[in-house]
């Protein structure tokens, strides 16, 4: 799924959109019918099939392209700012749409610039800079060098950077959970 939905999407209704790559397939119609519906509903469009996708805003769009990948069923799934052009509510939507697609067996690459995104849902991060890797390795790991991050301008989130001021020597925060069950910690101690 591209980052921006106009290079994916050229199709003059939504239904016709996620129906072109099972089309291409060669899928019998009740099946393309069938994941067309589902795809939708995933991303929360059913209402919409057969609407003009240029008419949609660019966060309805950017869903209409993952609704088009999700139809597939493709085994490996990457995706370019999926939450691109989407409201808080529309991100957890779909990030965790793509969690469930991960525990189901898919591979899933998405690339961002969010680090609270990859906080929140990458179990492995690669970063790169100018077409070197700079960093790999488990969330955690590489959202804790700081220095090396800063060399690529990215800062890890907001509460991590909290965190390690708060409590410079112990695990690192990546959530407003982990802050949280720290700080309830803390409290105890004292």
């Amino acid at each position: 799924m591209f980052q921006n939905p106009d290079h994916q999407i050229f199709h003059d209704t939504v239904e016709k959109e996620v129906a072109f790559g099972l089309i291409n397939m060669g899928l019998p119609k009740a099946e393309i019918s069938e994941r067309v519906a589902k795809a939708l509903h995933s991303v929360g469009l059913e209402s919409q099939a057969g609407a003009y996708p240029q008419s949609l805003s660019r966060g309805q769009r950017q869903r209409v392209a993952l609704a088009s990948v999700l139809a597939m069923q493709t085994e490996i799934i990457i995706l370019d700012e999926p939450t691109t052009g989407q409201d808080y509510h529309e991100r957890l939507q779909i990030m965790e749409l793509v969690s469930k697609l991960n525990q189901e067996g898919h591979t899933v690459v998405f690339i961002t610039h969010d680090m609270a995104l990859v906080a929140n849902y990458a179990e492995r991060v690669i970063v790169l800079c100018q077409g070197r890797i700079i960093l790999d390795g488990p969330v955690r790991e590489v959202l804790s060098q700081q220095a090396k991050l800063a060399q690529t301008l990215l800062e890890p989130p907001q509460i991590t950077m909290l965190g390690s001021r708060l409590a410079p020597s112990s695990e690192v925060i990546l959530t407003v959970d982990e802050m949280y069950t720290y700080l309830q910690k803390v409290q105890e101690v004292d």
